[in-house]
């Protein structure tokens, strides 16, 4: 499988899952977004098409048949928009945290108090791994990508085709409307809804036991091959 953090973040966001699921028997693959992390950012504007490009370009050099996708917030927008490309062929799509355009959007999401708690620690580890950091200038590229070219409608929703696809959210979202991920879920045929209770949008972090569980009896119930 293959697993996508969310915006600002890397590899590292998977901390409370790899064991999990290493133990569960899965071979993981951890990536750092383009710009995040040990990823260099280059000089094209970020798009979620052209980091779900760079997701297909990893996933035919090293020669994956149908891996599961797990993507937390904008990498669970990179896994549906990847899933979008009649050329994939993936396995399950677990999608935590996703919203495809600004309808799902809270209202003064950017004041959400827990972004005090979250800022420095997504700063931190920018700083340690990024081999030319420039945090300000990352997060002006991911904002502009998030507010501005974010605009996927039910018509290109529904062309998210995979083994399985699960639409999870936490009940107490701070950022994405509950009401957006039973929307998502409804626009993709055969996509389940799971809604999280007492988790927010930081779930793998806060309450990785319920993520984790959640994650492999999804997998289990859809198989591995």
């Amino acid at each position: 499988m293959i697993l996508l953090h969310g915006g600002l973040s890397s590899h590292r966001a998977w901390r409370g899952q790899i064991p999990a699921l290493i133990n569960a028997g899965y071979r993981v693959v951890l990536v750092d977004s383009r710009g995040h992390g040990r990823s260099t950012l280059g000089r094209a504007p970020l798009t979620y098409e052209l980091m779900a490009a760079d997701l297909a370009a990893l996933i035919a050099r090293l020669r994956l048949k149908r891996p599961a996708l797990v993507g937390w917030s904008d990498g669970a927008i990179i896994a549906l928009v990847q899933a979008m490309d009649p050329a994939a062929d993936l396995g399950p799509v677990y999608a935590f945290g996703a919203n495809m355009n600004q309808d799902g959007v809270r209202p003064n999401a950017g004041d959400a108090p827990i972004l005090k708690q979250i800022g420095p620690r997504l700063a931190a580890e920018y700083a340690a791994l990024s081999p030319a950091p420039d945090f300000a200038g990352l997060s002006r590229a991911v904002r502009a990508m998030q507010s501005l070219r974010l605009h996927y409608d039910a018509d290109a929703v529904a062309r998210v085709r995979a083994r399985a696809v699960r639409i999870a959210t936490g009940a107490h979202d701070e950022f994405v409307l509950p009401r957006h991920a039973a929307w998502i879920a409804r626009a993709i045929a055969g996509a389940e809804l799971e809604v999280l209770t007492g988790c927010g949008h930081f779930a793998p972090w806060q309450e990785p036991a319920a993520f984790n569980r959640s994650v492999l009896a999804f997998l289990e119930t859809h198989g591995r091959r």
